[in-house]
């Protein structure tokens, strides 16, 4: 399943941002969590937070969706 994390309003610039975001592209949240565990850049923070902000809503999205699917 792929799903996307949005975090608006971040006062870092995207090819700073890009730079950490190639190294966990594709990958699985556990993975991704522990290598950016690791690396050395304040843009590191910022993306972890945002993974772990809504790695945490995955399950209540899927009760919404079977709920209105009616499954």
């Amino acid at each position: 399943m792929e799903a996307r994390a949005i975090t608006k309003y971040i006062r870092i610039s995207p090819q700073k941002m890009r730079l950490v975001i190639d190294q966990i592209r594709g990958k699985g949240v556990e993975e991704a969590l522990s290598i950016l565990k690791f690396v050395p850049k304040r843009s590191a923070g910022v993306i972890t937070k945002t993974l772990r902000k809504d790695f945490e809503c995955i399950p209540n999205i899927s009760f919404l969706v079977s709920f209105a699917l009616g499954t």
